[in-house]
């Protein structure tokens, strides 16, 4: 058996600690009642830990208030990345969103539109300081709420 009540190391322990184990057989019990399994790992003068596992079902009657990205719901965002592959990896994560997507491999095809948010990639080339790319903020700000810069990965660099 994997847990016994009353059987400690040292009796003294339930005088010092307030306990027989009879927590742990019980615990034991409704966890395997429940289909599940419990283990422990445990050190003399160190301590112990326990831990279980169950399978239990989603209750079918909680309401949720819908996705996290509903906020984003008749918002466009224009994407500017010059890198296909990072531009792609974007692409595929914005598409489980409800932003209306508007991409451009480069900003000055980008259509001089107003859109909610900006997503400029910064090139893989660029090695200045930012004042360098003033001129393309410079344009991008008046047609944004909000102008986000995408920085490179390491894998990119």
């Amino acid at each position: 058996r994997l847990i016994h009540s009353v059987r400690q190391a040292d009796a003294s322990i339930s005088r010092r600690h307030g306990g027989t184990g009879l927590g742990l057989v019980i615990t034991q019990k409704l966890v395997k009642e429940m289909g599940g399994d419990i283990s422990f790992h445990s050190q003399p003068n160190r301590g112990s830990t326990f831990w279980f596992h169950i399978n239990l079902d989603l209750n079918p009657n909680v309401q949720t208030d819908g996705p996290v990205t509903g906020c984003l719901k008749g918002m466009r965002l224009a994407y500017v990345e010059p890198n296909a592959a990072a531009a792609q990896c974007t692409l595929d994560v914005l598409s489980s969103t409800p932003l209306e997507v508007i991409y451009s491999p480069t900003f000055s095809a980008l259509a001089n539109d107003h859109y909610d948010i900006l997503l400029l990639g910064i090139p893989v080339t660029f090695t200045g300081e930012l004042t360098m790319q003033q001129e393309r903020l410079a344009k991008a700000a008046p047609m944004t709420d909000y102008l986000l810069l995408a920085l490179p990965c390491h894998a990119q660099i």
